[in-house]
């Protein structure tokens, strides 16, 4: 048969394992009590829930000797927790004169049941004698009925408490997470409205430069144009030269010959005079006076034009280099006139200095000019069609382009009156 302690556990089980209660404490004088080994207390603390930790309490209980649960009672007092150790101890005292009583707490009513079914009428009457000693269980079981219902109470409230408490919590956050996506979204559309603006700027910026190349193209084309009728004009006006030169030099020549033959037959009168009986002195010769003529222009006469101009291209490439844009304003005629793409007309050498100078600070450091097309357009009027390349000082290239001068004589120095350029890029 079972133990009588063994019996007592079995019968109080449920209620030990809803009153019993675990602390640090409680766990250091089981060890310090010998009650149960380290190792034993380590795996009753490793149970996942309180209900299992006590569950494997009670059982490791039950293993042991009638004095070990004496001492288990004793820790009961320590840590305040009587009523159970009057429970457990005041059955160890009355198994010998009385039936064994068990208290079962049923969680939803807790009712008190007695623990063997006797017969009614044969407990009454064992029963008899034990009113007085019960008195005082009854009270006891009394006060623990009614502390456990104020406790299942005030957990059931705490609970409450505790939920409503996390579930404002959790409005809140929600709340918080609310507000800060709207100004996530918030700060996302205004990040889309500045980048579709600055996208229409650039829209328009560009549509803009592509209007300014069309002008600048226009003006270029029409410039040509000009400069194609200038040379016909030229062309024209050098045959009408010509020939005018030819018509003066025949007339010249056929005068020449008028005087030359009116002098030769007044020479051969006078000799024909004097063989008659003329005076010894005779007549005078007339001088002929011989009218000299003014050359006319003629380009191939002007060794010194295409040096001149040479020399004027590679002044301005070094002082480019050099960043003397003062200098290599000196180039340009006083009145000139810049005509550069996507820009208004830039007046006089002060505009070439701005135009040149925003190119250097844009990273250009060299300027290399080819001339592939340059002739002169009478005395004091040049025209040169030539391409560039702009280069950075590690040598890579910054822009290719093409650019059409005219050139002006000044006080017998060739110095560039218009200059139209033009980028290859797109």
């Amino acid at each position: 048969m079972a133990q009588a302690h063994v019996r007592r556990i079995d019968d109080n089980f449920q209620l030990l394992l809803y009153e019993l209660e675990l602390s640090p404490r409680f766990y250091r004088l089981l060890q310090t009590k010998k009650i149960f080994s380290s190792e034993q207390i380590k795996r009753v603390k490793a149970e996942s829930t309180t209900s299992r930790r006590k569950a494997r309490l009670l059982t490791l209980l039950r293993q042991q000797d009638p004095d070990v649960v004496g001492r288990f009672c004793d820790v009961l007092v320590d840590t305040d927790q009587r009523a159970l150790e009057r429970l457990l101890r005041d059955k160890q005292l009355q198994s010998k004169k009385h039936p064994v009583l068990f208290l079962s707490v049923d969680q939803d009513s807790h009712r008190l049941e007695t623990g063997q079914r006797q017969n009614l009428k044969t407990k009454a009457k064992k029963l008899t004698g034990e009113i007085e000693t019960g008195l005082e269980d009854e009270n006891f079981l009394l006060e623990r009925l009614v502390g456990g219902m104020l406790r299942t109470r005030a957990q059931a409230l705490e609970e409450k408490l505790l939920q409503d408490k996390i579930r404002s919590k959790k409005k809140a956050l929600e709340k918080n997470m609310l507000k800060e996506f709207q100004a996530k979204v918030q700060a996302l559309e205004k990040e889309l409205n500045d980048f579709r603006e600055a996208q229409q700027v650039i829209y328009e910026e560009k549509e803009n430069a592509i209007r300014e190349r069309d002008l600048a193209t226009t003006r270029i084309l029409e410039l040509e144009k000009a400069l194609e009728e200038v040379v016909q004009e030229r062309d024209f006006m050098r045959r009408e030269r010509d020939v005018a030169v030819r018509a003066e030099w025949l007339a010249t020549l056929e005068k020449t010959q008028m005087m030359r033959a009116r002098e030769d037959g007044v020479t051969g009168g006078v000799a024909l005079k004097e063989t008659q009986g003329a005076p010894p002195g005779g007549i005078p010769k007339k001088r002929t006076q011989r009218i000299k003529m003014k050359p006319a222009f003629c380009p191939s006469t002007s060794a010194d034009f295409k040096a001149q101009i040479e020399s004027n291209n590679k002044a301005m490439m070094d002082c480019f280099k050099a960043n003397d844009m003062q200098g290599l304003s000196e180039l340009y005629a006083e009145d000139c006139k810049l005509l550069p793409p996507g820009m208004e007309t830039l007046h006089g050498r002060q505009g070439v200095v701005k135009a040149l100078s925003a190119l250097w600070e844009e990273g250009a450091r060299s300027l290399e000019m080819v001339t592939e097309e340059l002739e002169q357009l009478g005395e004091d009027a040049a025209y040169e069609r030539s391409a560039y390349t702009v280069k950075k000082a590690d040598g890579s290239v910054m822009d290719v382009g093409k650019f059409v001068v005219i050139w002006k004589k000044i006080g017998g120095s060739w110095q560039l009156y218009i200059d139209v350029n033009n980028s290859n890029k797109a």
